[in-house]
């Protein structure tokens, strides 16, 4: 055991040949496969007992979130202004409100109440190193959740839906309350990958500096608190732990505040 636990620990401090350190999430799918190996071994009385079966897995270090990484309030909006020209407008939208990826991809018709003007997080589409692709569970289960509708957001999902059951028709397909929300013309889901394309053509057609769709969902987070909404709130809406959200973006928050605070006293200061 003793010898695993320093592996692990060698992984994290020095990783690879190349002396730089391994992600705790690398390790971890490593120390999977060296459990399964030892387990086998044991069983089968190649080595007396189980050497990694008390080994603890790393815990996943939060990286910090700049603002290098998230758009301004502005420049979302100027995003949110250029996806109205596209068909999944109202899925765009949902991704600058802060719902993953998976969330978005894996909303269904039947998840939505257009009557409530609400949406509940049931599953999430994903995938698989890039090929495969599957509809399971919530990430965690504070991502099960039912959030309010926005307004803007409950118009451009009935426009959506409307459209949808025209192209159904013209298909002779009838209408199904658990097709995906995110879906092409002939309804069939669209993927994960192929939503991400599709965020990155209307950010470049929108003039706008890259960053990842994920960092999309920081932006709302980011978002959220500089315009002083709870922390417990924000992690509520974003299916997150209170403490992870503060863990995870203070420092884009503390940026904020230090901004606040200069402008208390920044005119007297040049006066002096």
């Amino acid at each position: 055991m003793a010898h695993v636990d320093e592996w692990v620990s060698t992984m994290l401090e020095t990783g690879s040949m190349k002396g730089k350190p391994l992600e705790p999430s690398t390790v971890r799918l490593a120390l999977v496969m060296v459990q399964e190996v030892t387990e086998y071994a044991t069983r089968q009385g190649m080595i007396p007992r189980d050497p990694a079966e008390y080994v603890d897995a790393p815990r996943q270090r939060p990286g910090k979130v700049t603002s290098a990484d998230v758009w301004t309030r502005e420049q979302v909006h100027t995003f949110a202004e250029k996806a109205k020209e596209d068909r999944l407008y109202a899925a765009f939208l949902l991704s600058t409100y802060g719902l993953r990826r998976s969330e978005v991809c894996g909303l269904r018709w039947s998840d939505i109440d257009l009557t409530r003007e609400t949406l509940s997080i049931e599953q999430g589409h994903v995938e698989v190193e890039g090929k495969e692709h599957a509809v399971d569970e919530p990430k965690t289960t504070r991502s099960r959740r039912t959030l309010p509708l926005p307004a803007e957001a409950a118009t451009a999902l009935r426009e959506l839906r409307t459209q949808q059951e025209k192209e159904r028709a013209a298909l002779g397909l009838p209408w199904d309350e658990g097709a995906h929300m995110c879906s092409s013309f002939d309804g069939r889901p669209v993927l994960p990958r192929t939503f991400t394309g599709w965020f990155h053509r209307i950010r470049i057609a929108a003039e706008l500096p890259r960053i990842t769709l994920r960092n999309l969902r920081h932006t709302s987070v980011s978002v959220m608190l500089h315009a002083n909404v709870p922390a417990s709130t924000v992690a509520a809406w974003h299916g997150h732990d209170v403490r992870m959200t503060t863990a995870v973006y203070n420092r884009v928050y503390d940026e904020g505040l230090t901004t606040a605070a200069a402008a208390m006293f920044g005119d007297m200061a040049e006066a002096v």
